[in-house]
């Protein structure tokens, strides 16, 4: 993390660059849902059947969807699973993706997809590729229009990069044109200025579609920390106080944190970390305070918003039943 400003301060849309991210995984999960549920209607899934095809990488798939399943203490109508045939036959572990939905999915969705894209498609060379995927996608919700739940976990990690993501987790709700989003990304090898090792990068935010405006807030709590309380996330360990903390510890033992942000470069560094951030279709715009009225309803929007438990994204599982 550091500038690339000419006047030394720490730039907005560096601080918030990881939204971009968050943005095209919730863009990737809708499609795969759509995806799903395409293939659920066209291939006329809403029968107990078994079926092999053939799978983009040229590999036989096997098929299998059974009524009444249980997934996370929830029963749905039907489960699917599809699995390598090559990989189920010889090791018995070859399940590439579990779906479960209810019936009435092509008219209110409500299901579960867990996904292995490694098996889906053994010619996918990503990183992502060895992760597994759970997305959760809800339209009977009465709290929004659609919501989803997007986790990723077991993102490989190179040694060289400090600010690699092993587990992420976000959550994803439309009112009619407005979105709300929250989650966080679980860092463990990332070091800022002093020897602390391990954070969560953890937001909330909310938009308006139609007017491309949206407001954020940030924080970078520890990835061990036990707390799902909004406060001690997003206010104790906003960005401002916790790189004025790793600034105290790395090189102002003595000096007390007031002190610290009084210093001129050091104030100047960290004028874009006020909260919360403002955002139009040019990306940051003004840190702290409103550029205008048209933000308000966003403001009161993402103080009822909360990120996730660092500590329990960054122990993040997901496994086939």
């Amino acid at each position: 993390l550091k500038s690339t400003a000419s006047d030394d301060s720490l730039q907005g849309n560096d601080i918030y660059a990881n939204l971009n991210l968050f943005i095209a995984v919730g863009e990737s999960a809708a499609e795969v849902v759509e995806e799903i549920i395409l293939s659920i209607a066209v291939n006329d899934l809403d029968e107990p059947k078994s079926l092999t095809f053939e799978g983009e990488d040229g590999r036989k798939k096997d098929v299998e969807i059974t009524e009444s399943q249980v997934y996370a203490g929830i029963t749905y109508d039907f489960g699917l699973t599809i699995k390598d045939k090559v990989i189920e036959e010889e090791t018995g572990n070859g399940t590439a993706m579990q779906v479960y939905w209810n019936n009435a999915a092509l008219n209110d969705i409500d299901g579960v997809a867990i996904l292995k894209p490694a098996y889906i498609n053994l010619n996918d060379s990503s990183e992502l590729a060895d992760a597994m995927y759970r997305i959760h996608y809800n339209e009977t919700t009465n709290d929004y229009d659609a919501e989803m739940l997007v986790e990723i976990a077991g993102i490989p990690l190179k040694n060289q990069d400090i600010f690699g993501i092993d587990n992420l987790k976000m959550f994803v709700g439309k009112s009619g044109d407005k979105v709300e989003v929250k989650g966080n990304s679980n860092h463990p090898n990332a070091i800022l200025f002093s020897t602390n090792q391990g954070f969560n990068w953890a937001f909330v935010a909310a938009g308006f579609e139609s007017e491309n405006i949206a407001v954020a807030e940030l924080g970078l709590p520890p990835s061990g920390l036990d707390s799902d309380e909004r406060n001690v996330l997003l206010v104790d360990n906003s960005i401002r106080n916790v790189f004025l903390m790793e600034l105290k510890q790395a090189y102002f033992p003595n000096l007390n944190i007031e002190d610290i942000a009084d210093i001129p470069f050091i104030n100047n560094y960290l004028k874009n970390t006020e909260a919360p951030g403002y955002f139009n279709a040019n990306g940051f715009v003004a840190a702290g305070t409103a550029p205008s009225e048209n933000y308000a309803e966003l403001e009161t929007s993402i103080e009822g918003l909360v990120p996730y438990n660092p500590s329990a994204v960054a122990a993040l599982t997901i496994e086939f039943e």
